[in-house]
C-alpha cells in the first residue's frame, strides 16, 4: 500500500498481506485511517496513514473474491459480501456489527448515498437502494 501526496509523491508505503487478489473495492479511508479488507485473514485491518496497524477486526464472513468496502461515517464501514449475500455495517472503534442486511443476492460493490442509503451492485449489473441505515 502507498500513501501519496496530492502531487503523486510517495509519502510512505507498507505491505498488506491479503493474498486473495480479486476484482473488488477493498479499501476505505476513514478519517486518518486506512481500512483494507484482508480476505485471506477473514478480517478488516485498520492502519494509520504511516502504515502502523491500529487494529484487526475479525470477520469470518470476509471470504472469497467479492468483498467490497466503503466508508459510512468517521466511525463505521460497510462490507458487501458476495459469498454470503450480505451487507454489514461495522463500527471500526469497537469492532461491533451495527447492522446486517441479509439476502442481498450476489452482492458486490457497495456505496453510501446521501448519508441515508446503501446502494449495492449485484452481479448481473443491477444497482439497488437496498437499505436505510440508522446512525447511533
Amino acid at each position: 500500500m502507498g500513501h501519496y501526496d496530492s502531487y503523486g509523491r510517495l509519502i510512505t508505503a507498507w505491505a498488506h498481506t491479503d493474498t486473495k487478489g480479486c476484482l473488488s473495492s477493498n479499501l476505505a479511508v476513514v478519517g486518518e485511517k486506512v481500512v483494507p479488507v484482508d480476505k485471506a485473514g477473514h478480517s478488516v485491518r485498520i492502519y494509520s496513514m504511516d502504515g502502523k496497524i491500529i487494529k484487526i477486526i475479525a470477520c469470518l464472513e470476509v471470504t472469497g473474491c467479492w468483498v467490497s468496502i466503503c466508508k459510512v461515517d468517521e466511525e463505521s464501514i460497510l462490507l458487501s459480501i458476495y459469498k454470503t449475500s450480505r451487507v454489514i455495517r461495522i463500527n471500526i472503534a469497537s469492532g461491533e456489527v451495527i447492522w446486517r442486511g441479509d439476502n442481498i443476492e450476489k452482492a458486490q460493490g457497495v456505496v453510501c448515498y446521501r448519508d441515508k442509503y446503501v446502494l449495492v451492485k449485484r452481479r448481473r449489473g443491477n444497482c439497488y437502494i437496498c437499505a436505510r441505515y440508522q446512525h447511533r
